[in-house]
């Protein structure tokens, strides 16, 4: 594994897909048990457009709850770019800082694979990049409390522009919540503590970023807090690390 790897040793095939009629409910609700938070929209393998995770929580924004039951040609944004199969990881990290998309579809023999930020992830070998992770944090999560409603989560996830908010309980980071996870669980009545998950990585302050990552990957865990002791300072979900590794690409 490394970050000059070809993007199709980690891209998934053939991409999953959704009509432009389909309700984005339906679309959250398949694709969540898959592990999944990228909903391609297309007929068959032409893709047309896509709804990532941090857009969830904007349109929640804009629609309520309503949004759960909006066709997805009503909220996808234009489809990502399209990479060559011979792209490497860096490039591939530096073009979604550069366009805004935490996902990338990829032209392997013909068939059309996609590569998400977590593919980027699972490349990053454990000591490949060694610049100490509080030094790139470029914003914080918000956090709220075990008692907070979805729908405040939601809101405020729309309002600060993330994907992810951290759960506290007291003084204590004791999970983390994705917007599609808390935009199915606000429709089928949950509380938070019914879709956050908990957060596995800690780091101090000098720690290696690629170990951070690495320790992610390994726990299937998509935040890392970063401690100044046993105090929490800041925190990274895995859109806000590829930012930090596009700024960390070598030239060329």
């Amino acid at each position: 594994m490394a970050l000059t790897d070809k993007v199709s040793l980690y891209a998934s095939t053939p991409a999953i897909s959704f009509e432009p009629e389909t309700l984005l409910g339906e679309a959250i609700s398949e694709l969540l048990p898959l592990h999944k938070h990228r909903i391609l929209v297309g007929r068959g393998a032409r893709i047309e457009g896509i709804v990532e995770p941090l857009d969830v929580a904007g349109l929640y924004r804009v629609y309520g709850r309503r949004v759960w039951f909006k066709r997805l040609s009503e909220v996808a944004k234009p489809r990502p770019p399209l990479l060559k199969e011979s792209t490497i990881v860096w490039d591939a990290i530096a073009m979604m800082a550069r366009e805004g998309y935490t996902t990338l579809l990829v032209d392997i023999g013909g068939v059309l694979g996609v590569f998400t930020a977590w593919d980027a992830l699972r490349a990053v070998e454990p000591e490949e990049v060694l610049a100490p992770i509080a030094g790139l944090v470029g914003g914080t999560l918000p956090i709220v409390g075990l008692e907070a409603g979805l729908d405040d989560v939601l809101y405020v996830m729309g309002e600060r522009g993330v994907q992810t908010v951290l759960v506290s309980a007291g003084p204590y980071i004791i999970g983390y919540a994705d917007s599609m996870a808390a935009l199915k669980g606000l429709v089928e009545g949950k509380d938070l503590s019914g879709v956050m998950e908990p957060v596995e990585v800690y780091a101090g302050c000098e720690t290696p970023i690629s170990a951070a990552i690495s320790a992610m990957v390994e726990t299937s865990t998509r935040v890392v807090v970063i401690n100044a002791g046993w105090q929490p300072i800041h925190h990274m979900d895995e859109s806000m690390i590829i930012e930090a590794l596009a700024r960390l690409k070598p030239a060329g």
